[in-house]
């Protein structure tokens, strides 16, 4: 018999809107044992039904077949497999008129006993088996030459296909009913559209909330009991009343921009979760025959954790039994293909993206916003001059989540852009810009690939004394100050695209080409560590910082170094060598 299709769950039963709203539930089918040791389904599905019918599925993918038909859910005999019933296996279908009107999986085991909900998640699949990993990379589908009538301006325009891997979630609307530390969330539809909807385990059915605020160096915080968002957001909220911020944690990132969604991948920030890319879509406006650079600027006052969670049965006290389990599991809020998340920590901060553009090559104008960023550091006469023209007249917008955009330009005009948050505020002033999300088993941060397609216009300006530098690497070493090592072979994303580099094998150093202005400034190389525990290690270089090519040099061979931590005291410099030469 073909597998039924699921009836919908009814008004009086829908999923959740948040944790701890899931009331009105009818309870699941179970299995029980009569007296002469037959196993039958116990089962009050609160519908009127004419016929029930029991299948059994010998995988999570495979289609259910029919075991037997009766006019009660008493009457379907469930064979013997041992002691009792393998779990998850079968299912219970209730019939009105030929048609399903109400379904369940099929309950084993002591109905009214606690969850190891670490043992279920075990037997379950993975976050990283769900969720996409795809290696970093562009992929260019076509290009042609485009030409503004009005302007009389060339350029080309590419399509193109690009996959990431973001490390931060920012969001500029926070959903409080899911993003607070503890929040258990649906893999499901976090891998489908980036949307945190709540698993819906009651308020009652949750352990103690245990928070920690790193910019807290000692308060102790009651813990949350019965835990939800107001609950938790507003301990968070009591615990950094009238504190300073005392060390703001501020970044500055710039890109070439061609849409909402690759300029976020760019800036490793999530095109999908948080709502980041459509948020700054109405801001986010570029002209014809003009090139868009984009500041994403953020500043990171606390992280707010939930804390002392060893694994998943950490989430729930011992009222949370087998039968509810199998409620959320009848409602697809949790299961085998969809293990649940912990929204881990939440951060707290200032967010600020702006969008320039302007009628100038994309290396001049990222040679401007770069030097304004830089306080216009050794730049005088006219180059200066030149840079300033073109960020006063530039066409400028603004998405801000706190500060004050209306001195945006100013501040870039000035050359004081990396100050625009110097002024500092109390910690409760900070609303939510961004969350951390785990995966519960192993209980590690749950990352996944990001491919995005977009059009990338560049229009054509003629700029004078620039030139071409390309970029090899060769080698890696890294040093704790007590040790060297060399990390050989070694895995890196070199401007977005992933190499695996053998330092004894030239075939393996990549090599980059990108245009710079005369005193060595533009789109920066961008190198990335992607071996396993140090992601996110990065470094950028421009001929111009570095200089490489100063009194006439064309060619450099050498090393950069960066810094970079795998805990709070695990610090290690990364040194990684290179050959820059200089073309005209």
């Amino acid at each position: 018999m073909a597998h039924p299709p699921t009836p919908e769950p009814t008004p009086t039963t829908s999923v959740p809107s948040s944790d701890g709203d899931r009331q009105g539930m009818p309870a699941p089918a179970w299995a029980v044992r009569d007296g002469d040791g037959t196993w039958r389904v116990k089962w009050c599905p609160e519908v009127t039904a004419d016929s029930y019918e029991l299948m059994r599925r010998t995988s999570p993918s495979s289609e259910p077949q029919s075991i037997d038909r009766a006019a009660r859910p008493e009457d379907l005999v469930i064979p013997p497999d041992g002691d009792r019933p393998d779990p998850d296996t079968y299912l219970v279908y209730a019939f009105r008129d030929g048609a399903p009107v109400r379904h369940s999986i099929l309950g084993t085991g002591a109905a009214e006993g606690k969850v190891d909900l670490r043992a279920k998640l075990e037997s379950w699949k993975t976050w990283d088996q769900l969720a996409p990993h795809e290696k970093s990379e562009d992929e260019e589908l076509n290009s042609e030459e485009i030409y503004d009538e009005e302007t009389l301006v060339k350029g080309i325009k590419k399509t193109m296909i690009s996959t990431r891997t973001p490390h931060d979630i920012i969001t500029f609307d926070p959903d409080v009913n899911v993003m607070w530390p503890g929040a258990v969330v649906q893999s499901k539809q976090a891998i489908k559209d980036g949307s945190l909807v709540p698993v819906g385990i009651r308020t009652q059915h949750r352990a103690p909330v245990k928070l920690a605020i790193d910019a807290l160096s000692a308060h102790d915080i009651e813990p949350v009991k019965e835990p939800d968002g107001r609950s938790v957001l507003a301990a968070v909220r009591k615990a950094v009343s009238g504190q300073e911020n005392k060390s703001p944690d501020i970044e500055f990132r710039q890109t070439i921009a061609y849409s909402e969604y690759d300029l976020a991948i760019e800036m490793g920030v999530s095109a999908k979760f948080g709502g980041f890319s459509g948020s700054i879509s109405s801001e986010f406006n570029r002209k014809n025959s003009k090139n868009c650079v984009a500041i994403y600027m953020r500043e990171r006052a606390f992280t707010a954790t939930a804390t002392g969670l060893e694994d998943a049965n950490s989430l729930i006290n011992d009222d949370f039994t087998e039968e509810e389990l199998k409620k959320l599991e009848n409602y697809e809020a949790i299961g085998k293909e969809n293990p649940p998340l912990l929204v881990a920590s939440v951060i707290y901060g200032r967010v600020l993206t702006v969008f320039i553009n302007a009628e100038c090559s994309e290396t001049d104008l990222s040679a401007a916003v770069e030097a304004s960023r830089t306080g216009f550091a050794n730049i005088e006469g006219q180059l200066k001059t030149h840079y300033k023209s073109i960020l006063q007249k530039s066409e400028i917008t603004i998405k801000s989540h706190g500060g004050t955009p209306e001195l945006v330009r100013k501040a870039l005009v000035d050359g004081n852009i990396s100050e625009y948050f110097g002024e500092k505020q109390k910690l409760e002033e900070y609303s939510i810009i961004g969350y951390v999300l785990k995966q519960l088993e192993p209980m590690k941060v749950a990352r996944m690939s990001e491919k995005i397609q977009y059009a990338a216009e560049q229009w054509i300006y003629k700029d004078q004394g620039h030139y071409d530098a390309t970029l090899e690497i060769r080698e890696l070493q890294w040093t704790n100050t007590v040790i060297w090592s060399t990390q050989n072979p070694f895995t890196i994303s070199f401007d977005g695209e992933e190499y695996k580099v053998d330092k004894d094998d030239g075939d393996t150093w990549p090599t980059k080409k990108h245009e710079f202005t005369a005193d060595g400034r533009g789109k920066p190389f961008t190198i990335e560590i992607k071996d396993s525990g140090w992601e996110g290690c990065y470094v950028q270089l421009v001929p111009g910082n570095q200089r490489w090519f100063e009194n006439g040099k064309t060619l450099y061979e050498g090393w950069v170094t960066t810094w970079c931590g795998r805990g709070y005291f695990d610090s290690y410099q990364w040194s990684i060598r290179i050959t820059a030469r200089k073309t005209d």
